[in-house]
């Protein structure tokens, strides 16, 4: 069928719509475009709907009617047992989504094929790239202000594959992620019914930002290849259109469905750091004195991430500033109750038992603000564990996992007191779910030490040597990484690496001794061996016999 006679004179952008002109020359690139030139079955169903619109016949396009004239059924088709038309308007529309978000992108004409109808949207495109029709539930000259925190929509994953049946499973990611992301008490997340409005489109990003109020959007897709199924994630700063954070996860077809928590997990545990680090970009161009409380935490869990004195002490200033301009914010007091065990572990304080007792302070009374803030029972924990009360540091970092699944510092903190409890075949679980859920965080150094000391203490070197391996690659290291490596090439009879490791202790801190190592961790258990002391003494290092025990 043949497209409508008419003047080559195109509307303008604000007309009613495109003519038959326009639409025949944006209907030529989209078939010469990779999307569909090696398709023609998609190739002809296209040309058929777009003929029939311009035609004035949008109403005919019809599942049986489609039969005939596209795929050359006869009067027994079936609709009800033959598939054929649903599953290749499926394919249609996936690769009309494909298109636009590819070579597309800055097309002035946008061809879709919504869900649930054969007849197709024909419109111009806006300045931004998006389709005039894309969401009409909301009006175009409506901006909505940024809340007070963070905010985010996640948008449709887009289903890239020829199998319908992975529409399911993205709108189900999608509706998981949203659901994983809103129990992020710090994070603004748009409900699922205003981002679902954007199903279908390939709107501007900035556009999605102003119509929903939020900083951040996240978008991805699915692509099926074989059995093997990729699903592609980026996290995207709305104000400008620059991408914050991105990846790819590769998954086994037959275990998708199976894996839905997994990788649900997964994203948002990488999506909750990166957001909390542009956050902290964010409030670094900033001046001080113009700071918000949001702001000041921000900027002082900036600082408490640098493991210096100086650092640490702007990083109390910072939580300080955040709590006297906002009475009610409590996770700048758990962050507080933090930067008092930060203080003992580097070496910092002038009293043990103060910072103690002061970061418990701080951690009561941010719960006593908000008892679900996981941060406040975080800083808790933490205390609890160096004031030798292991349980309790356990239930308080429980209950932040419970509150933030994603909580990357908490299960490093469950795992560090489990070591320390003589049980660090416990600390293996939460030790690697700290690693999976932020592996590009700027402390994932103490995850990997911290697991290198658990398979020391374990008898497991070599992969004790693996990991500390890993943390002493970071460039901010600490030198307590090169102290795991020593011991564990001690362990292993390989003395010459392990002196080489020993003295790049030194060269990070010219006066230590084990007895700082001592005073800067937590009472062990009686029943924590004394494996990583041994392994520092084969090294060459001054270490008494009884090891860890001497500060229970």
């Amino acid at each position: 069928m043949s497209m409508p006679e008419t003047s080559d004179t195109q509307l303008d952008v604000a007309g009613q719509s495109p003519n038959a002109a326009a639409v025949g020359g944006q209907l030529t690139k989209i078939l010469t475009a990779e999307e569909f030139d090696k398709s023609p079955r998609l190739r002809r169903f296209l040309r058929f709907v777009i003929a029939e619109a311009m035609n004035g016949n949008a109403d005919s396009l019809k599942e049986r009617v489609i039969a005939y004239e596209v795929f050359e059924r006869d009067e027994s088709f079936d609709p009800t047992t033959n598939s054929v038309v649903r599953v290749e308007a499926s394919r249609l529309r996936n690769r009309l989504k494909q298109y636009y978000l590819g070579p597309g992108r800055d097309d002035p004409i946008s061809i879709m094929l919504p869900a649930g109808t054969y007849a197709p949207t024909i419109d111009w495109r806006q300045d931004d790239g998006s389709s005039q029709n894309a969401t009409p539930e909301r009006p175009r000259d409506k901006v909505l202000s940024l809340p007070d925190k963070p905010s985010i929509a996640i948008l449709p994953f887009v289903n890239l594959s020829d199998d319908p049946q992975q529409e399911f499973f993205a709108d189900g990611l999608t509706s998981d992620l949203i659901t994983a992301l809103s129990r992020i008490r710090w994070l603004f997340v748009i409900a699922r019914n205003s981002s679902f409005v954007y199903k279908g489109s390939a709107p501007d990003i900035r556009r999605v930002g102003r119509e929903l109020g939020v900083r951040y959007v996240v978008e991805g897709d699915i692509r099926r290849s074989g059995n093997k199924v990729r699903i592609s994630a980026q996290l995207i700063d709305a104000s400008n259109g620059s991408h914050v954070w991105a990846k790819r996860y590769d998954h086994e077809l037959a275990e998708l469905f199976d894996l839905t928590d997994e990788i649900t997990e997964e994203i948002a545990g990488a999506i909750e750091p990166a957001i909390g680090e542009a956050e902290r970009e964010h409030a670094g161009r900033k001046a001080p004195d113009n700071l918000d409380a949001w702001e000041s935490y921000q900027r002082g869990l900036w600082h408490l991430r640098q493991f210096s004195n100086r650092d640490n002490d702007a990083a109390k200033d910072f939580f300080a500033r955040a709590i006297s301009l906002d009475g009610r914010f409590a996770p700048p007091h758990g962050a507080l109750a933090y930067t008092r065990i930060l203080d003992i572990i580097l070496g910092f304080t002038r009293s043990r038992a103060q910072s103690i007792a002061t970061a418990i302070a701080a951690g009561r009374e941010g719960i006593a603000i908000d008892d679900k803030d996981p941060m406040s029972h975080f800083g808790l924990g933490r205390a609890f564990s160096f004031a030798g009360e292991h349980e309790a540091a356990l239930s308080e970092l429980e209950i932040a996992v419970d509150l933030n699944p994603n909580f990357a510092l908490a299960y490093l903190g469950i795992g560090v007191v489990l070591n320390f409890s003589g049980r660090p075949d416990e600390a293996i679980e939460p030790l690697d779910t700290a690693i999976r859920l932020s592996p590009n965080d700027p402390i994932a150094w103490t995850m990997e030490n911290a697991r290198s000391a658990s398979a020391i203490d374990l008898g497991q070197y070599e992969s004790a040597l693996e990991y500390a391996r890993l943390a002493c690659r970071h460039p901010n290291t600490g030198w307590i990484s090169f102290l795991c490596l020593a011991s564990a090439l001690g362990l292993l009879g390989r003395l010459e690496e392990a002196h080489s490791a020993l003295a790049e202790v030194f060269r990070i801190k010219s006066d230590y001794t084990w007895q700082f190592t001592i005073a800067g961790n937590a009472p062990c258990a009686t029943k924590r061996n004394n494996n990583f002391g041994d392994g520092l003494r084969k090294a060459g290092l001054d270490v008494p016999n009884e090891g860890w025990f001497s500060n229970s």
